[in-house]
């Protein structure tokens, strides 16, 4: 009788395995058939009339205004969980119902309603946003191809190539079409490498003092101009895939809503299983392009189904947002399917802003105690978001070696960062890879790498004992050393911490005010633009006194070759934000997608960089430190 019984559960079990199988290639076809739909639906994409287009995003603009999305899926809830501000286990009872009540959200914490608040509202500001600005571009395009059928006596416009802003700006409606100052307003000079248009400036509402320009290259001479890559696709109209898990909730919907809408690719937008929860505001949100089958939603359930889509010969475009293992793991899937494409050709497929590591350069001078304060506070915010494992978030000080004030800065960084409060990371391995850091670095001799222990009797406003630091929140301060020296280590420079971990790099020179200028060109511009030093090209903090001559803060912005440069602010506005009004954020070097950028949203020819400059550090009006230096 125990045998069987034990046949039987045998037979069950090849039963569960076989209808497991079956359940998993079923879902494969499935994939493939998403792929095919949407291939077929880009020859509808490619012709719909640009009125047309208009008309989706004033439905979209219309859909995001509405309630249906906010809490729908409790997608809220899910993102504060995994956000850190409440605990699954610790969840109120009222809040383990299909649906978010009244009663639930009173239930929970204020951190925990505001950061639910948050959530709807940053997911609505920023892909509000993204269409608004697609929504002047395509409006003036109209304008364009009608005034182009008029001429050539044709009775309907047809689709022509989406034009600059800049470019069409002259036949944009006024009354419906607010055409940004960053598009009006241009001006020429001269750097070392050549002559440059800057487009701008353009203020932040958001953010005031704050103000952002995009650097194009000339048309004249020969200036560097890097060329789009060549759509793998055999001319045809390719299909982006969006892979992995954004650092913010919206990220993935703009990135879908740029190809959409600026390029007239369809779209299939695979979410991983940490925000799997986005599925539903994104169906309600992304809704009148899902319904005409232009963009497709697939759950991140088994490895299998991505190799399966990937194959997919009109698969042209992925966008990866991961690790350096997930970028590795596509291209090598890419490349099996496509033994004809040359390695470079594959790379060009790939794009992805999270796998960079950025680094905060403090230009040698006097700094005020105000000053000081505000350049540790631009560092310390970017750093203790989520642990440290926004791809937004400074992971590297590069310091004159000879500055006066160097010992004073770390001491005073180092003690902000102990007690400035923080949320946990949750990006998956950010602690091991903090533990694998800090152990490489002991190696190399006492100070080189340790934890910051938390203060014994740190206490807040109030007076009242602040908790202590959980373990797994606790930042890794490293010390590479001295960039030329026997002792130097650029681990920590190639290693893409996404986590607590913070590097101080020391450069030769910077002792005095004056030496400003030549330690930036010389030593400090020749450094951070070493790829093989610093992985990554994405983005750059660069701290000045006010004291600092304009020409030299120019002369460095000028030099610093990254996509986004950030001037007395934290890369967290200069990447997203700035991006969703024209700007640009980079694409990872060795995977480019046109020109290396995403965003351009106007549409600038031979982008450059970004460069948004917040106020002088001795004054921000939304800057509320306490810290005594």
């Amino acid at each position: 009788e125990e045998e069987e019984e034990v046949e039987e559960e045998e037979e069950v079990e090849e039963e569960e395995e076989v209808e497991e199988e079956e359940e998993v290639e079923e879902e494969e076809e499935d994939d493939d058939d998403l792929i095919s739909e949407l291939a077929k639906k880009s020859v509808d994409l490619s012709t719909l009339g640009t009125d047309e287009l208009i008309g989706i995003t004033n439905m979209m603009l219309r859909d995001i205004e509405g309630h249906d999305w906010k809490d729908i899926g409790k997608w809220t809830l899910e993102e504060i969980i995994l956000l850190g501000l409440v605990e699954r286990e610790k969840m109120p009872t009222l809040c383990t119902l299909p649906e978010i009540t009244f009663d639930c959200i009173t239930a929970l914490s204020s951190a925990a309603r505001s950061g639910m608040t948050e959530a709807r509202t940053t997911m609505a500001l920023n892909i509000g946003s993204f269409i608004y600005s697609a929504r002047q571009r395509l409006q003036c395009q109209a304008e364009y191809e009608f005034d182009a059928a008029s001429e050539n006596d044709e009775d309907d416009p047809k689709p022509l190539a989406l034009r600059p802003l800049h470019e069409i700006s002259e036949f944009c409606d006024e009354e419906e079409t607010d055409v940004p100052l960053l598009v009006k307003n241009s001006r020429e000079e001269v750097t070392k490498d050549g002559k440059v248009k800057i487009f701008g400036p353009q203020t932040i509402g958001a953010y005031e003092g704050h103000q952002f320009e995009v650097w194009t290259a000339s048309n004249d001479g020969d200036d560097k101009v890097n060329s789009s890559p060549e759509v793998c696709t055999s001319g045809k109209k390719p299909v982006t895939v969006i892979i992995g898990t954004p650092n913010n909730s919206f990220e993935t919907a703009v990135h879908a809503l740029e190809r959409v809408l600026l390029h007239r690719e369809t779209v299939l937008i695979k979410h991983n299983s940490l925000r799997e929860y986005l599925y539903d505001p994104y169906y309600i949100i992304l809704g009148p392009l899902i319904r005409r089958g232009y963009v497709q939603q697939v759950l991140d359930k088994h490895v299998p189904s991505r190799t399966k889509f990937l194959s997919h010969p009109r698969v042209g475009r992925v966008h990866v947002a991961g690790t350096q293992q997930t970028i590795t793991s596509v291209a090598e899937e890419l490349a099996v399917s496509r033994p004809s494409l040359q390695s470079g050709d594959i790379h060009n497929m790939i794009s992805t802003d999270h796998t960079s590591v950025i680094p905060a350069v403090v230009s040698p001078g006097t700094y005020s105690e105000v000053e000081l304060k505000r350049m540790i506070d631009l560092i310390v915010m970017s750093k203790k978001s989520n642990g440290g494992c926004d791809p937004t978030a400074v992971q590297v000080v590069v310091l004159p070696q000879e500055w006066p004030l160097k010992a004073f800065f770390k001491e005073k960084l180092e003690f902000m960062l102990n007690v400035y409060p923080s949320t946990p990371s949750y990006c998956p391995g950010s602690i091991e890879r903090r533990d694998e850091l800090l152990e490489a670095y002991k190696l190399l001799g006492e100070g080189r790498a340790f934890l910051l222990e938390p203060e014994e009797s740190a206490k807040d406003s109030r007076g009242k004992e602040k908790p202590q630091v959980p373990m797994e929140q606790r930042i890794a301060i490293i010390d590479c050393g001295t960039f030329g020296e026997a002792d130097f280590n650029a681990t920590a420079l190639q290693t893409a911490a996404l986590g607590p971990v913070l590097a101080y790099v020391e450069l030769p020179g910077g002792k005095s005010f004056d030496d400003a200028n030549k330690w930036l060109q010389n030593i400090a511009i020749p450094f951070l633009n070493d790829k093989t030093q610093i992985l990554g090209s994405s983005s750059v903090v660069l701290a000045t006194p006010p004291s600092q001559l304009k020409n030299v803060t120019n002369a460095a912005v000028g030099s610093l070759e990254y996509v986004s440069i950030a001037v007395n602010t934290p890369p967290s506005i200069a990447l997203p934000y700035v991006s969703l009004m024209g700007g640009m954020r980079g694409s990872y070097p060795a995977y480019k997608q046109d020109n290396g950028f995403l965003g351009n949203v106007h549409g600038f020819p031979n982008v450059l960089k970004t460069v948004t400059y917040g106020p002088a550090l001795d004054y921000n009006p939304n800057y509320r430190g306490n810290m005594k230096v």
